[in-house]
Formats: C-alpha cells, sequence, structure tokens
C-alpha cells in the first residue's frame, strides 16, 4: 500500500514541482518563527515519505528558483540534508556534478549542518565541495532555516501523532 503523500507527490508534473517549489520559498521568507505553514509541512512530509529521486528533483527545481540566503539555507537544512543523511551515497555524485555547474547550488551547500548524522565518506566529498565557496550563506539565514526545519519537524510529528490517535479511536469504535 502506497503512502498518501507518495501518492499525491507521483501526481505532481513538472510544472506542479515547480509552482510547489515557488510556494514553500515564499513561505518560507515570509513565515514567522515558531509558525509552520502548509506547504513547509508538504515538503517535511516529502522529506520523510517520498523516494530520494523526488526529494533529489524538488531540490534541484527549488534551488533554481531561491532568491535569497534564507531560502538557500531552507533547501540546504531541509530536503538537501535530508537526502545525504538518508542516501548520502547514493547521490553524492549528483550532488557533485550539480555543484561544479552552478555557483547557486554550490553555495547553498553551505547550509547542510547536520553532519553528525552524515557517512563521513559523504561529508568529506561535501567538504570538498564547500571549501571552494568564495560567498558563504548569511548566519542567521543558517540559523532561522534551522530553526524553521525543527519547528517543521515538531509539527509534523505532533499531526502524525493526532492522526494515528483518531484512527485507533475509529478502529476501536469509540467515540472521541
Amino acid at each position: 500500500m502506497t503512502n498518501p503523500v507518495l501518492r499525491k507527490w507521483r501526481r505532481l508534473s513538472e510544472s506542479d514541482v515547480i509552482a510547489v517549489a515557488q510556494a514553500w520559498l515564499r513561505e518560507v521568507e515570509e513565515t514567522q518563527l515558531d509558525s509552520v505553514g502548509e506547504w513547509s509541512e508538504g515538503i517535511t512530509a516529502m522529506n520523510f515519505f517520498c523516494p530520494p529521486e523526488m526529494q533529489w528533483n524538488f531540490a534541484r527545481i527549488a534551488t533554481n528558483l531561491a532568491q535569497t540566503d534564507l531560502q538557500l539555507a531552507a533547501i540546504a537544512v531541509g530536503p538537501l540534508q535530508h537526502l545525504l543523511v538518508h542516501a548520502g551515497e547514493d547521490w553524492i555524485g549528483s550532488v557533485e556534478s550539480k555543484a561544479l555547474e552552478s555557483d547557486k547550488f554550490r553555495r547553498m551547500l553551505d547550509g547542510v549542518y547536520g553532519t553528525e548524522s552524515i557517512s563521513s565518506s559523504v561529508l568529506d566529498r561535501l567538504d570538498d565541495l564547500r571549501d571552494q565557496l568564495s560567498d558563504y550563506l548569511d548566519d542567521a539565514a543558517i540559523e532561522r532555516a534551522q530553526q524553521h526545519r525543527i519547528d517543521c519537524e515538531r509539527g509534523s510529528l505532533a499531526r502524525l501523532k493526532e492522526i494515528q490517535r483518531r484512527r485507533a479511536v475509529e478502529r476501536s469504535g469509540l467515540d472521541e
């Protein structure tokens, strides 16, 4: 049985993914700390429930569209970091290729911070790419993106727990 998040993402055309990325990037800029918008929740769910190729496609598209350090940092600490933590060995070659052809993509790598969770071989290759940077992301943007990611994951976890609770009540036949 396919999970509902994956079913939704599989139905998206390339232009739909572009529209989602645009909406998410706008939301990243506009969202206040300690709050999570619907697009951010959707991207967080994509990170956890969709295969690496979908995460990679989204990270590439979003990076092409990003216009600010905050947006680049959000991509780095969100979809790209998740990809590198969970499938880095399989995807670091693609990351390297894209970073060598795009200064913007390479600069976005400055925001990847979950280095304790990334394998040492992937981290070494990532560090080699970051060593080529001469223009770094703003530290405040990275910190804000990190906090936004934490808020998103907390919100998604709370929502999943509520869904599980409701399903358990429905299965038991009890009223809430």
